[in-house]
């Protein structure tokens, strides 16, 4: 079924091209790119909006200069404390994570996309990973888009980053992967081709972490707890390989 829905949507490909910035799905030299307004979308729930916040950093870094800004669950907005500045920080409520939890509108989706075309991003990252994100990815139309599944409607990323969600990979290195190609022959030691490493948090992102689990469900915040938990035990498990 799934193949089925992606060659039926692929045949609109071309009407997709003519609407989407020039040479959005031409190929792209991620590794020298350069971009002024960066979009991440994290629209997942808490626990996997805290791992994607660990690239804003590293962006930071790949594009000095640049504007970082942040589209996640309103939950989660949170969690980018200290790392993206507050006016960027931006809730897309109707970009869904799990359809078997959550109530989903194409035109709502499209809708919340067409309210931030006008910031007019050079580059969206998108960590959420599934068809309603690459949809609003898509619609938000940037000059390069990255992902790394999209399902049926992966193929309106510009690239789409194979092997990211490779089974058994622990989830905080996934989006480390979906950037990798942007971060391929840079010159710091975080860059390919040495293995990625989480950064390092300072304290004041699990104050934010604690604040945000404080209006969230109980099952919701334990999961924060473990992630938090599991973040440092992730980098001493990668230091102590590395050392």
């Amino acid at each position: 079924m799934r193949s089925a829905i992606s060659l039926l949507t692929k045949a609109l490909k071309p009407a997709a091209a003519r609407w989407a910035r020039p040479r959005y799905f031409g190929r792209h030299d991620l590794a020298s790119i350069g971009a002024r307004r960066i979009a991440i979308v994290a629209c997942h729930w808490v626990g996997d909006t805290f791992w994607a916040t660990q690239v804003a950093e590293p962006l930071q870094r790949r594009f000095p200069g640049s504007e970082v800004y942040a589209i996640s669950k309103p939950s989660g907005l949170e969690l980018w404390n200290g790392l993206v500045e507050a006016d960027h920080r931006i809730a897309a409520a109707a970009v869904v994570s799990d359809r078997r939890r959550e109530e989903v509108s194409w035109p709502a989706i499209a809708a919340r996309a067409a309210e931030l075309r006008a910031i007019g991003f050079d580059l969206v990252i998108d960590l959420t990973g599934n068809r309603y994100s690459a949809y609003f990815t898509f619609l938000l139309r940037p000059v390069v888009a990255l992902g790394f599944d999209g399902g049926e409607l992966g193929w309106l990323y510009s690239q789409r980053v194979a092997d990211a969600a490779r089974p058994k990979r622990h989830l905080s290195e996934r989006p480390f992967r979906v950037i990798e190609p942007l971060l391929s022959g840079w010159g710091e030691p975080f860059a390919y081709p040495r293995p990625l490493r989480p950064p390092t948090s300072p304290p004041s992102r699990y104050r934010c972490c604690a604040t945000a689990s404080a209006s969230i469900s109980p099952p919701a915040r334990m999961k924060l707890r473990l992630t938090t938990s599991s973040s440092g035990f992730w980098g001493t498990q990668i230091n102590n390989k590395h050392n």
